[in-house]
């Protein structure tokens, strides 16, 4: 079965039962890419000493992540 819209992903992969399927379902829902160990690009300017890369963590039986 093919899906076309976010309530259909939805349909498929809600309730999400683990951490790896929450960081697939962000990728499928947003486009965007992990990055688990940022490099530095001389190129850009940073406004934070240290940036955390992509980290998924359960809380209260939701998932907080910080997809970088």
């Amino acid at each position: 079965m093919l899906a076309n819209t976010t309530e259909q992903m939805a349909e498929f992969f809600i309730p999400i039962k683990g951490a790896s399927e929450a960081l697939s379902y962000a990728h499928m829902m947003t486009g965007l890419q992990a990055e688990f160990e940022p490099s530095f690009d001389p190129s850009l300017r940073y406004l934070q000493e240290s940036i955390q890369g992509t980290l998924v963590t359960e809380a209260d039986g939701r998932y907080i992540m910080n997809l970088y």
